[in-house]
């Protein structure tokens, strides 16, 4: 079965791999990871990252895009001819 015309024009999430993993108590602080793939099922949106945990275990999982934040470039550390 193929998608439907309104799957096909949802906007992909933007291609930024490296990412802030929000915990899920919100008292933890966020950790850095990387996004190796996007999924959507529906409306909704799963990325396959991996992170180190901060007991040095290397994880990867399948976590919703509401607990993901893309890391942003400070404008500094962009080279000159970019902006």
């Amino acid at each position: 079965m193929g998608q439907s015309n309104s799957d096909k024009h949802w906007p992909r999430p933007t291609t930024t791999r490296h990412c802030w993993i929000k915990s899920r108590d919100r008292l933890t602080p966020p950790v850095q990871g990387y996004v190796l793939e996007w999924r959507r099922h529906s409306y909704r949106y799963t990325a396959l990252v991996i992170y180190l945990e901060p007991a040095g275990r290397i994880v990867q999982e399948w976590l919703p895009l509401e607990q993901l934040a893309p890391v942003r470039p400070r404008p500094t550390d962009l080279p000159r001819d970019s902006y």
